[in-house]
């Protein structure tokens, strides 16, 4: 597990690492490569890439999009109930 570290400048927000940050240029250049549209914004590969990294998991509507560009990642939908 990578340590987590604190950015000082904002009191309970995490830092994006370097290994993330270019995770998250890798994907979004093979996204643009393979035709993917502008309409995604960076920080979703950001944040994909983030939780790929630095966590085990991320809760999102958007299943789709995450599930295709990082396998590995754990995706749950909060509008679907789990028991």
């Amino acid at each position: 597990m990578v340590p987590i570290k604190r950015c000082p400048e904002a009191t309970g927000r995490v830092a994006v690492t370097a290994r993330a940050s270019a995770l998250a240029g890798r994907i979004w250049r093979k996204y643009r490569q393979q035709g993917g549209p502008r309409s995604r914004f960076l920080s979703d590969f950001l944040i994909g890439a983030h939780a790929q990294v630095q966590t085990n998991r991320l809760v999102s509507r958007d299943r789709g999009f995450y599930r295709k560009l990082f396998p590995t990642l754990t995706v749950l939908d909060p509008s679907r109930r789990v028991l």
